[in-house]
């Protein structure tokens, strides 16, 4: 699927809640009809009116159980506000319950199962709103003028506080899990993930995955691209800080490749032998004469001699657009100049018209894996990338369901993205589940 069945995608969760009569994308990904499946949407409405009177009936019940599993201090004894929300993780509908004075929240659906439980807490800005959803790698979201999905300016904790891995020491910062060289929350082997998580995250199983995209991914690093390299005297080689563009120019390669795109020369390439001493940084860098030591050892900076006679001509385009905006080859380039760069490439070089938006919910990032479409993620205070952009070609959702009374369930939801890095020739897995968060903003293709 391309782009335009991505957003039909999308298109179909927005109907899901009810919106906008405006939309006029059809399609999904769900195999019954879409007016079967809009009926089911409006049983499932229904029946959480069911469950709206299970929740008064139980609450207390929930409480005492989730206390004696948890080994919690629930206190909450009574219901201040309800609403039903739209559930983008399950795709049905369920009951918003906001619980008396500051002692937290949940979403209960018709089949008894619990989500996005928090013992503390007061979302009063939740009260009123309309075709409000829920995710639970964004927590709430509302629907804007144009149909999209946007977070609200509140900050929100998204984690379930009394799960054990959302503790410092539960999430042991030093431990070294399957999948993993070093410590972390990232570089993961993506074949290694099952066994990651049942190490770090006991009881949660998978329940969808979408790696179609890194089969066949083309896995460009920074090296590969950098036209200066810091060179140890062990021979070892560490890139430019290009992994903004390093990341563009792969996603920007695979969209062609698939035909989302057109007219961009991914397989075009230059013989810069010559031409880079007319770089703007080939004195400070090319010459050998800037040197230093790390960690790694002592360097010197130098041109890159395997790069050089193959310089591809799609990223040469994306380098020039960010040195004129701001690019250096240490301190690197800006995330907020990105979606304007991406755009500037395909639209103006090469007579694209598409779009690139920043997602405002993980559920737009899903939906363009499915469609075979990666994504731009920036990953901010990771402990393993640091700030770091990287493309999105797949993507791992892990379910928890805990047992709290006789019939009732609680259920967590953690995903993982499948990135390429830049680091290396294969996928690696990023966790952005672990305590000392990390953030991550998505960029996806659009044609409007």
């Amino acid at each position: 699927m391309k782009t335009k069945a991505r957003n039909s995608l999308i298109a179909t969760s927005l109907a899901c809640v009810a919106l906008s009569s405006a939309l006029c994308m059809t399609g999904g990904e769900h195999s019954a009809s879409a007016e079967k499946y809009q009926a089911e949407l409006n049983e499932s409405l229904v029946a959480c009116q069911q469950a709206l009177k299970t929740v008064r009936k139980d609450l207390e019940s929930i409480v005492n159980g989730y206390n004696n599993v948890y080994n919690s201090d629930w206190t909450a004894s009574a219901i201040e506000y309800t609403s039903t929300v739209f559930l983008l993780d399950e795709n049905e509908y369920g009951i918003y319950v906001d619980l008396d004075g500051d002692n937290g929240y949940f979403i209960m659906t018709p089949d008894n199962k619990l989500y996005g439980v928090h013992t503390s807490g007061d979302l009063d800005y939740l009260r009123g709103i309309k075709n409000l959803c829920y995710h639970s790698a964004d927590g709430f979201l509302y629907v804007d003028g144009n149909g999209d999905y946007q977070k609200f300016p509140q900050t929100e904790i998204l984690y379930n506080t009394d799960l054990p891995y959302s503790t410092t020491a539960a999430t042991g910062s030093s431990t070294v899990y399957p999948g993993q060289q070093v410590a972390g929350d990232g570089k993961i082997d993506s074949n290694k993930i099952n066994e990651y998580v049942s190490a770090r995250y006991p009881g949660f199983t998978l329940k969808e995955m979408n790696n179609n995209i890194s089969v066949d991914f083309d896995y460009t690093t920074q090296v590969d691209t950098s036209y200066y390299v810091k060179l140890y005297s062990n021979g070892n080689k560490d890139p430019e800080n290009n992994c903004y563009l390093t990341a563009m120019y792969n996603l920007l390669k695979d969209w062609s490749k698939r035909g989302d795109i057109k007219n961009v020369p991914y397989t075009e390439t230059y013989d810069m032998n010559e031409l880079i001493k007319d770089d703007i940084f080939y004195d400070k860098y090319g010459t050998g004469t800037k040197t230093g030591s790390n960690n790694n050892g002592s360097y010197k900076w130098t041109k890159n001699e395997k790069l050089l006679p193959n310089v591809p001509k799609l990223y040469n385009n994306i380098r020039g657009y960010a040195i004129r905006n701001g690019y250096d080859v240490e301190a690197g380039y800006s995330l907020a100049k990105v979606p304007a760069t991406i755009e500037y490439v395909m639209n103006t070089l090469y007579g694209n018209t598409m779009k690139i938006k920043e997602a405002p919910s993980l559920s737009y990032v899903t939906s363009s894996i499915k469609a075979d479409q990666a994504c731009y993620v920036s990953i901010n205070n990771s402990s393993s990338y640091g700030n770091h952009g990287a493309a999105v070609v797949g993507y791992y959702k892990f379910k928890k369901e805990t047992i709290i009374n006789d019939y009732q369930t609680v259920t967590d939801y953690i995903y993982f993205y499948e990135i390429a890095d830049g680091g290396y020739t294969t996928s690696k897995i990023f966790d952005p589940n672990v305590t000392a968060k990390s953030t991550t903003t998505f960029y996806y293709l659009s044609r409007c």
